[in-house]
């Protein structure tokens, strides 16, 4: 027979009928039970539980925890899989990897940045990025002059930032020629007319 054993390895003998020692008439079979390794543990459900708890409940059962951080908009700590998932029968000491959301990010601030070094700091931190260009605002073109969402405001993964990216050219610096000043005619000014006095009555 087979049974399952917390300290007997897998295919070692764990008992036999009759006794070792027992003196047995000629011919009598003996009955051995082997090991079958460890019990089966089923996963337990830790879908949506935190962390720590999905941690004790997978060591409680006997199994070992790797915990991996993963992108996703749950609250921070929050259990969004498993491999192998939940009710999967696993041998006891089998290796369980829960994915844990990393929540929603703050937003980093890029005011100040060139366009592409806040592009690329958005990017990493897990948002899209459009830009809209001002070319009112006089500052080092290219650099970011405003964000929105604005910096240190939580969102969601994959949110939109915009930010908006100076596109000023200042005036040209090569001195405008001097035009040579056409002669003015001069005006010859009508004299002032005395007021018409009536000739007196």
């Amino acid at each position: 027979s087979k049974e399952a054993s917390e300290d007997v390895p897998k295919g070692r003998v764990i008992g036999q009928d009759p006794d070792p020692m027992s003196t047995l008439p000629p011919g009598d079979g003996v009955d051995l039970t082997v090991s079958t390794g460890q019990p089966d543990v089923v996963v337990p459900d830790i879908l949506g539980d935190d962390k720590d708890t999905a941690r004790q409940k997978l060591t409680d059962a006997g199994l070992r925890v790797k915990l991996v951080e993963r992108q996703s908009d749950e609250d921070q700590g929050t259990v969004v899989d498993s491999d192998p998932r939940p009710a999967t029968s696993v041998s006891k000491g089998s290796l369980v990897t829960v994915f844990y959301s990393a929540g929603p990010k703050q937003v980093p601030s890029v005011v100040g940045l060139k366009e592409g070094a806040a592009r690329a700091k958005l990017q990493k931190a897990g948002f899209t990025v459009e830009t809209v260009t001002d070319s009112q605002t006089q500052s080092q073109k290219g650099t970011v002059l405003k964000q929105s969402p604005s910096a240190f405001t939580t969102a969601r993964q994959g949110t939109t930032v915009f930010i908006t990216v100076s596109s000023y050219e200042p005036p040209s610096e090569t001195p405008t020629p001097t035009p040579t000043p056409s002669p003015t005619p001069t005006e010859t000014t009508p004299p002032t007319e005395s007021p018409s006095v009536p000739p007196p009555a």
